[in-house]
């Protein structure tokens, strides 16, 4: 008997100290609160949202959609991208002379829909890159992956499109496809495919899924010629967001969680899971991998702000979520964070990256019509 009553102490105490470190934890998604001046920073007025990034030589890619018109008029989603002009498409950053240029796209096909989200980059040796661009099709009621060709000017050219096995809608958040273009990891950020409108018992259903379960993947998916991409789920979440690789490993954020997991990628491109970053009081969005610095850039915001924000949303007030930049990297063989930009100028930075030769940070937002270009050296 005192054996088990031994045994069942230590389990209490187990229990007891996790408990209060997750309670500390969950904390801290509330109260973290500090700010970085951002220093000597530039906002450029941007079209709709440019949320992910991708360098290409002294450019900055994105894309952007006009989330705001689609949501107050959505008989237009259902118009093809050429009758919708100006309200989406891939524009390119300067960070040098501080201008952003909106990109023509070279042989998209006529009456199809492009409401770009996620996007992946892949560099050649030539110069030229291999952009892919997650799209929904409100029309089919699903969602693509669309495949372009980037050559200096930046010049952008439709190459394919590729479909999906499996429906999901309105679910698909980011993607890292591997050099070969064979397989590709992607992420779902929200449980269930949307429908065209969703019920209030819906939404309530799609709340506490987030809250409280891990619904959403972590998507494999291979590509064969001519078929529609087959998925299969690696990891689960409460919220997948951003996913990224330094070519052995993958990095997936979970935002709700306040976590970057990382994983082995195995020879078949399966995965060991290795770990958690823990991102104390931040939610982390989208990540970008630099091989100049062997450290991963994400976007992250206070969970306590988004709370703030989805007050004033019920309160039909305008938002305002401040937003920042973390950096991922190794030390004495672990992996650890540190802010590097908390600021107020610009609602939920989503991505950053590192260019012009690596003297700035470029950051892109899903919720503010704006770019943000610092100095790196007066942050």
């Amino acid at each position: 008997m005192r054996t088990a009553s031994k045994i069942c102490l230590a389990l209490f105490v187990l229990l007891l100290g996790y408990v209060g470190y997750s309670l500390h934890t969950w904390l801290g998604f509330f109260y973290a609160d500090s700010y970085i001046s951002p220093g000597q920073c530039k906002v450029l007025p941007a079209p709709y949202g440019p949320e992910d990034l991708v360098p290409f030589g002294g450019h900055v890619l994105s894309a952007f959609v006009d989330r705001a018109y689609f949501r107050k008029n959505p008989d237009q989603r259902t118009k093809p991208f050429g009758e919708v002009t100006g309200r989406a498409g891939i524009l390119a950053v300067d960070p040098e002379t501080a201008k952003i240029q909106v990109l023509q796209i070279e042989g998209f096909p006529t009456g199809w829909q492009f409401h770009p989200v996620g996007l992946h980059g892949t560099p050649h040796a030539d110069g030229t890159m291999t952009l892919y661009v997650i799209s929904t099709d409100y029309e089919k009621g699903h969602e693509v992956v669309e495949v372009f060709a980037v050559s200096k000017g930046p010049a952008v050219k439709y190459l394919r499109t590729i479909e999906f096995a499996e429906r999901h809608f309105e679910q698909f958040n980011d993607l890292y496809v591997f050099p070969d273009g064979k397989s590709f990891y992607i992420t779902t950020w929200q449980p269930d495919p949307a429908p065209p409108t969703q019920n209030a018992l819906a939404q309530l259903e799609t709340s506490f899924k987030l809250l409280f379960g891990r619904y959403t993947d972590l998507l494999l998916c291979t590509v064969a010629d001519g078929d529609a991409a087959q998925c299969v789920a690696q990891d689960h979440g409460q919220m997948m967001n951003g996913v990224t690789s330094d070519g052995k490993h993958l990095f997936a954020a979970d935002s709700l969680a306040g976590i970057v997991n990382y994983y082995d990628i195995r020879a078949d491109r399966s995965l060991l899971k290795l770990g958690a970053i823990r991102l104390e009081g931040l939610g982390p969005d989208n990540l970008v991998y630099d091989p100049s610095t062997d450290s991963i850039l994400v976007g992250v915001f206070r969970i306590k702000d988004q709370m703030a924000a989805m007050q004033n949303v019920t309160a039909g007030e305008p938002t305002h979520v401040p937003g920042g930049v973390a950096e991922l990297y190794r030390e004495g063989g672990e992996w650890k964070s540190r802010i590097l930009l908390m600021q107020k100028e610009v609602s939920t930075l989503s991505t950053a990256v590192r260019a012009g030769r690596g003297r700035y940070y470029v950051m892109g937002t899903s919720f503010d019509e704006k770019i943000l270009i610092c100095e790196r050296n007066r942050i």
